[in-house]
């Protein structure tokens, strides 16, 4: 019988270039090692996710595994390869909020997630979709996708260092290239809302990195909207700051709905957020959950019914 498949997708550029840090080599290494000593077979070398989203290298061969290593976007990467190819997931967190490992109970120190690899068992869990994008945590369309270029550019020393403390007022408060959006869902619930600021949160991956809404109450296979309608700069400046200080608040402005969610407006394509990456999208935009459509290695606490 031939030995399992895993395939590595990376943060950090192939561990044979110089581009890649003596750290990121060492720690692709130990992943590779524990790999093969449970019986994996890893195919090539360590696959770019940024080069993947941008075609400049091929897809990889089809893999039973498929072993996100970096942050929340690699993890995104990974997991469509996963869910396309109908395999299994592992994540190895080394980001910067690995959302999605934390609410998995994954630790969140990479050393420790490799040596506890050959412990965890597999768990079924949701993803969402909007298009035929998927994602675990958020598609966020209006002020999430104008942080995350502040963001980016601070990175790429396009806005100076001070900017990020600030948050460049005039950047985040100027209005949105989206336009007035309206959110419509489908079915019973006959829900609209028309908003420059929409975050669709996939409920069973949020609640640790969002926490909108109380835990307890929790259902499976539901998509949570949070949208500010006001179009006031230092309104839309309080709303975000709201949302990331996670202020118990704003669950007066959540929507919940398990119907598919259609984003539409007058542009006809729009920038959105997508765990943590920002992307096109043409408009209209379908939002759906997909119920228990990927198998996960976690920790054996996290597996549940």
């Amino acid at each position: 019988m031939s030995a399992q498949t895993a395939t590595l997708i990376t943060s950090c550029p192939c561990i044979s270039s110089d581009a890649c840090s003596d750290d990121d080599r060492a720690l692709v290494r130990d992943v590779v090692q524990q790999l093969q000593a449970i019986g994996y077979s890893v195919q090539g070398e360590n696959y770019p996710a940024a080069a993947l989203a941008t075609s400049e290298v091929d897809p990889p061969a089809r893999a039973d595994l498929y072993v996100a290593i970096g942050g929340d976007g690699t993890v995104n990467m990974a997991a469509g390869l996963a869910v396309r190819n109908r395999a299994t997931l592992a994540i190895i967190p080394n980001g910067t909020a690995n959302l999605v490992a934390r609410d998995l109970n994954i630790p969140v120190d990479a050393g420790k997630a490799v040596e506890q690899l050959a412990d965890f068992e597999a768990q079924a869990i949701d993803v969402a979709w909007a298009n035929d994008q998927l994602f675990l945590l958020a598609f966020a369309v209006g002020l999430v996708p104008t942080v995350m270029d502040m963001r980016e550019a601070i990175r790429e020393g396009t806005l100076p260092e001070t900017a990020n403390t600030v948050l460049n007022f005039d950047s985040i408060t100027e209005k949105t290239d989206t336009g007035l959006l309206t959110c419509s869902a489908s079915g019973a619930s006959g829900l609209q809302i028309q908003s420059e600021n929409l975050i669709i949160t996939n409920n069973e991956y949020s609640r640790k990195g969002f926490r909108l809404y109380d835990r307890k109450s929790r259902q499976k296979q539901e998509l949570h909207i949070v949208a500010h309608p006001t179009q006031h700069a230092l309104s839309r400046l309080w709303f975000l700051l709201r949302f990331f200080t996670k202020s118990d608040r704003l669950k007066e402005k959540i929507h919940v709905t398990s119907s598919p969610i259609t984003v539409s407006g007058a542009a006809s394509e729009m920038t959105a957020n997508i765990d943590g990456e920002n992307l096109r999208f043409s408009v209209p935009v379908t939002v759906k959950v997909e119920s228990r459509a990927l198998q996960v290695l976690c920790p054996p606490e996290t597996v549940s019914d």
